[in-house]
């Protein structure tokens, strides 16, 4: 086992890997940056910064540890979100990494996972559609005026 450390800073959080359990869910993002192709990597890289929620990357950070994190605990759930939304957030956020073990396991804890992942959500930037008042004609006949 390999006591050398990196570091993925999240958010300003600091969370310490072991190459071990980097490696842990074969070809991630994680162990591309730090051992693969990216050129941090052959520079010999031990930090990576990250701007994500920290609360579903804890749940990350426990996964590559090797503990089983499903089905979700309450005190996981981040704040702002519904157990199922940070369920389809972490879903997204392993496709994202290349967890493939995490993405797995949890489709097997929720089958659907891909249909409610997909659905898109109504976009808070977007132009709200206009509205339009529509007249309404009366049947009164317009009589010529003198």
């Amino acid at each position: 086992m390999s006591n050398e450390l990196y570091t993925i800073i999240v958010s300003g959080e600091k969370l310490d890997f072991t190459k071990d359990q980097i490696v842990s869910d074969p070809g991630n993002y994680f162990a591309t940056y730090f051992f693969g192709e990216f050129a941090e990597g052959a520079q010999g890289t031990r930090e990576l910064y990250l701007q994500k929620d920290i609360q579903l990357f804890k749940l990350i950070q426990a996964h590559l540890r090797g503990y089983r994190i499903l089905p979700l605990a309450d005190a996981m759930i981040p704040s702002y979100m519904t157990k199922e939304v940070a369920l389809i957030n972490l879903f997204l956020e392993a496709q994202y990494y290349g967890l493939q073990r995490l993405e797995e396991r949890i489709r097997c804890e929720k089958p659907n996972i891909v249909d409610l992942a997909s659905e898109t959500p109504p976009d808070p930037q977007a132009t709200p559609p206009k509205r339009y008042k529509f007249a309404v004609r009366s049947n009164a006949t317009i009589s010529p005026s003198n």
